[in-house]
């Protein structure tokens, strides 16, 4: 994230939205952050969604509308009157919607978009799922519906391997939640070993032997950020299960869900990996993606609060 940019968030005008900007609106005013407003018009036809928003001559002749308009300057003028201090401009994107969302991630400190456009099934839509692996810094998904919050403990959770990514990941993990007022919760998971049965879904995740050196790397990541955060709540939790799944039960309760994208491929970074791809699919909180080919000289994201 870039230390001055703004907090982008893409609209599409379905009532999913409301939820969509909410948490884009609260992130920009934790970050002191400018917001800009993006939208473009749907495709008319469902079949040629795809094709609207990937290639740049499906459909360039398909411009934004009034109604496109009217709808991002009565979003604008609400949030100027729930909150005079916030600094919020509007882009109507002409042409190709994810090139031009792209383009917007360029000097963005945060993309922000809903887990599902009109078109998705189930889980991520090709649209979150292209910007998580094509933005030019970190992207925030939404989901539909979130879970019920905790009154008593609503963490930010961050998985860890002892990886520089996965450093990267709990720092920007660590100021979220130093933001927020609340919790680091970091969690190690590796696959069960042995005949330990699979555990059924939606089953609390199984704890580890704490002792057991495979997870060294996740607890020397526990130690520098409690060295980095001395004022901040730190836990550790080690487990035994599949590291996706074990992420999308410890993010039921959980005020956001950070997690890196170390995607393997002939374009390693830019490929979304396969625990980045279920927790999008199943996380019933934000998820915030932080992709391994960023730059982190021109990013601020992993930056102490």
């Amino acid at each position: 994230m870039f230390s001055e940019g703004p907090v982008v968030i893409a609209l599409d005008g379905s009532p999913h939205s409301a939820g969509t900007l909410a948490f884009g609106v609260e992130e920009a005013l934790r970050l002191g952050a400018p917001v800009v407003l993006a939208r473009a018009p749907l495709a008319p036809h469902r079949s040629s969604a795809w094709a609207f928003a990937c290639w740049p001559g499906a459909m360039a002749a398909y411009l934004p509308d009034d109604d496109t308009a009217d709808y991002l300057a009565q979003a604008r003028s609400e949030l100027r009157l729930l909150h005079p201090g916030l600094s919020v401009s509007t882009r109507l994107v002409r042409g190709p919607m994810l090139a031009s969302l792209c383009a917007l991630s360029h000097d963005a400190r945060l993309l922000v978009v809903g887990a599902r456009a009109r078109w998705g099934g189930p889980g991520p839509s090709s649209v979150s799922a292209h910007l998580v692996r094509y933005a030019h810094c970190p992207v925030a998904v939404v989901p539909t519906q979130g879970a019920a919050a905790s009154d008593v403990w609503t963490p930010v959770v961050v998985g860890v391997d002892g990886s520089p990514a996965s450093v990267a990941a709990a720092r920007t993990a660590a100021s979220a939640a130093v933001r927020r007022g609340v919790p680091l919760l970091l969690a190690h998971a590796r696959p069960s070993t042995g005949d330990a049965p699979r555990p059924r879904r939606g089953a609390a995740p199984r704890l580890a032997d704490p002792d057991d050196p495979a997870h060294d790397g996740a607890r020397a990541v526990a130690t520098l950020i409690r060295a980095e955060q001395p004022g901040l709540e730190v836990r550790l939790t080690l487990m035994e299960d599949r590291p996706a799944r074990s992420l999308v039960e410890l993010g039921r309760d959980a005020a956001l869900l950070v997690v890196g994208c170390r995607g393997l491929g002939p374009v390693r970074g830019a490929l979304l990996g396969a625990v980045s791809r279920a927790v999008l699919r199943h996380a019933s909180c934000p998820v915030l993606v932080l992709r391994e080919s960023m730059d982190p000289t021109r990013h601020a994201a992993g930056s102490p609060a």
